[in-house]
C-alpha cells in the first residue's frame, strides 16, 4: 500500500501565546512537537512520501530539525540540505514561485518547495496557506498520483500512538476514510452572548480559533451565559485522519476557501460523503494552549523520570504533591502534603501532570484513558536485565543482524535466522521481566520457530512484557565481530529494532567491536552479542 502524509504546520500558534511557532517548542528530551509529528510516520514501511506544509521563512528552522537528527534518530537525511539552504541558493529541480513574502535567494524568487531523504522515505517541504485548509490544499499538489491513501495530521499533535495510526490506515482502505473519535467524557456548555434586543444567541467567539485574549475577554464578561447540551451528542475528533486519496484531492478541488471547515472531514463530508469514524485515542491532545505547552514541556516519549517534574498528579480524584523522593503508600488516602514536603520536588521521580491540562477525569467510555491511568508511575520499579548470544558462521545462510538483512559471503547458523543481536536483546528484556531464557520460551525443537525471523521474536517478547505491564525505557548492545564491517548498518539495525519494540530509536544503542583477531570470533567464524536493558515494572505486573 503506497501512502502519503501530510502534516499541517504553517499554523500561527496565537492561542499557544509563545514567541516561537509551537511545533518548535522542545520536549522535556529536548525533540520538537514536529519531531514526533513526522517520526512516528518514518516507522510506518507503507509510508512513501511525507509533505510538510509550513511557513517558507521557517523553511530552515524545520531542516535543522532533520539535519541535526540526522546523526541519531533521523539518520538518512541528504547531505549538505542545511549548508545549501544557508548559501541562499534555490535547491536544484526545486520550483521557485512567488508564494507572497517566502526566502530571498540571490534575487531570485523565493523557496516554495525542498525536497530530501530522512530514513528511506522522501520528504517534501511546501509553502502552506494563510489556513489550515490552504496549507493542506498546497500539500495535496504534492502527492503522488499512485498513491492509494494520503493520511493528514497536525504537526501540532506529537502524541498520536502507532497502534491509532494502523487502525487509521486499516480503516482509512477499507472505507475510503477514517477520522478518529472519541466520546466527550466532560460536561458541555454552550456560551450566549446578550444582543441589543435582549435576545440570547449561541456563541461568543468571534473566530473559530480564538487566541489566549479573546478566551481572557470572555471568562471576565459579566454578561455571559451558558446553556447545557448533551455530551452524548458529540464526539471529538483528531488526527491523523485517512483518505483515499482520489477523494481527498476532489473534495479540496472543488472548494474554493476554507470558510466553514476546521478540519478535513468536514471538507470531505460536504463534497464527497460523511467520513467514518474509527477510534480514537484521548491522550492524543492538540498543543493548543500556554497549558498544552507546558504539557509538552514535560513529556518524555512515552516514559518519566525526570530531575525536575510538576508537582501534581492526579489520582482518584485526589491531589498528591510529591516530596523529594516520596511515594504515597498504596490503599491509603491523602489529601495534602506539608508545606515543606509539597516545594521539595526537585528530585521527584514520577509521572509529573500538569494540574491544569491533565486534570481529566478516568472514564468508562475510553479505553486509552483507562491504559493512560494503568501506566500511572505510582509505585512503579525500575530493573535491569542482561542478554548474550553467539553463533557461528556458515555458507549459504543469510546474514540477519538486528532485524536487518547485510551483505556478506555467509550467515549465522542456527535454527532460527540466527539473529544474535536481537536473541541478546530478547533475553535481556526476559531477564529484566523475571521471564525464563529466550530458549525455554521460544524453543529450537520443532517446526514452529524453525526459520522464524528475529523481527517476529522480538515483537512477540514486547507482546509478553506488556501483558505484565513492563515498560521498555532503553537498549543498550555490543556486537563482537571481526567481519564484516557492521557501523555502516547500525543506523538501520536502531530503528528496525526499535520499530519492533515501538519505543523511539535513540533509546536503542549498538555499538561494534572486534576481538582482535583472537579466538572462534576473531578468527571470523562466529559473532557474539551482550546486551543491557532498562525497564520500568508498573504496579504488580511481576
Amino acid at each position: 500500500m503506497n501512502i502519503n502524509v501530510i502534516i499541517a504546520a504553517a499554523g500561527s500558534a496565537s492561542r499557544a501565546n509563545t514567541e516561537q511557532n509551537k511545533i518548535f517548542i522542545k520536549s522535556a528530551e529536548g525533540k520538537s512537537a514536529l519531531w514526533y509529528s513526522v517520526n512516528m510516520f518514518l516507522e510506518v514501511a507503507e509510508v512513501s512520501k511525507i509533505i510538510i506544509a509550513a511557513k517558507p521563512g521557517e523553511f530552515r528552522e524545520i531542516i535543522k530539525v532533520f539535519d541535526e537528527d540526522s546523526r541519531a534518530a533521523l539518520n538518512g537525511c541528504a547531505d549538505g540540505v542545511l549548508n545549501r539552504m544557508n548559501s541562499g541558493k534555490v535547491l536544484e529541480n526545486n520550483v521557485a514561485r512567488d508564494n507572497g513574502g517566502g526566502e530571498k535567494n540571490d534575487g531570485r524568487a523565493p523557496i516554495e518547495t525542498i525536497e530530501f531523504f530522512c530514513a528511506g522515505k522522501k520528504i517534501i517541504l511546501c509553502a502552506g496557506g494563510r489556513d489550515r485548509f490552504s496549507s493542506v490544499k498546497s500539500a495535496l499538489r504534492y502527492t503522488d498520483e499512485a498513491c492509494k491513501t494520503v493520511l493528514i495530521h497536525d504537526a501540532a499533535r506529537p502524541y498520536a500512538e502507532r497502534a491509532l495510526i494502523d487502525r487509521v490506515i486499516s480503516d482509512a482502505a477499507k472505507y475510503d476514510s477514517a477520522v478518529p473519535a472519541v466520546p466527550v467524557a466532560d460536561t458541555m456548555k454552550i456560551l450566549k452572548k446578550e444582543t441589543p434586543t435582549g435576545a440570547d444567541t449561541p456563541g461568543i467567539f468571534e473566530s473559530e480559533a480564538p487566541t489566549a485574549t479573546d478566551i481572557t475577554k470572555i471568562f471576565k464578561n459579566d454578561k455571559k451565559t451558558a446553556m447545557s447540551t448533551d455530551r452524548k451528542n458529540y464526539l471529538s475528533v483528531s488526527t491523523p485522519q485517512g483518505y483515499a486519496a482520489a477523494k481527498i484531492r476532489a473534495a479540496y478541488a472543488v472548494s474554493e476557501n476554507g470558510v466553514g471547515f476546521t478540519d478535513d472531514s468536514s471538507v470531505y463530508e460536504k463534497y464527497i460523503a460523511p467520513p467514518h469514524l474509527t477510534e480514537g485515542q484521548s491522550s492524543n491532545t492538540k498543543i493548543t494552549t500556554e497549558s498544552d505547552v507546558r504539557q509538552f514541556e514535560n513529556y518524555d516519549g512515552g516514559f518519566a523520570v525526570f530531575p525536575k517534574c510538576a508537582p501534581f498528579v492526579i489520582l482518584e480524584k485526589l491531589t498528591y504533591g510529591f516530596a523529594d523522593g516520596y511515594v504515597p503508600p498504596k490503599n491509603t488516602s491523602h489529601t495534602r502534603l506539608t508545606e515543606e514536603q509539597f516545594t521539595n520536588t526537585k528530585n521527584a521521580v514520577l509521572r509529573p501532570i500538569n494540574e491544569q491540562s491533565q486534570n481529566t477525569e478516568i472514564t468508562e467510555i475510553t479505553t486509552s484513558g483507562a491504559r493512560q491511568f494503568e501506566n500511572y508511575g505510582g509505585g512503579f520499579s525500575l530493573r535491569v536485565g542482561n542478554g548474550y548470544d553467539l553463533h557461528r558462521f556458515a555458507e549459504g545462510r543469510r546474514f540477519i543482524l538486528g532485524c536487518t538483512e547485510i551483505p556478506h559471503g555467509s550467515g549465522l547458523l542456527g535454527h532460527s535466522d540466527a539473529d544474535a543481536l536481537t536473541h541478546s536483546i530478547i533475553d535481556a528484556l526476559f531477564s529484566a521481566a523475571g521471564e525464563r531464557d529466550i530458549g525455554c520460551v521460544f524453543p529450537d525443537g520443532g517446526e514452529e520457530f524453525k526459520d522464524i525471523s528475529g523481527t517476529v521474536l522480538l515483537e512477540r517478547a514486547r507482546r509478553i512484557l506488556e501483558k505484565k505491564r513492563v515498560e521498555i525505557i532503553c537498549v543498550s548492545s555490543v556486537v563482537i565481530a571481526e567481519a564484516p564491517k557492521l557501523s555502516p548498518h547500525v543506523t538501520a539495525m536502531k530503528r528496525a529494532i526499535s520499530s519492533a519494540l515501538k519505543i523511539a530509536p535513540e533509546r536503542v544503542s549498538i555499538s561494534c567491536k572486534t576481538n582482535e583477531r583472537t579466538g572462534l570470533i576473531g578468527d571470523k567464524k562466529a559473532l557474539a552479542a551482550y546486551s543491557v536493558c532498562l525497564v520500568a515494572v508498573n504496579g504488580e505486573g511481576v
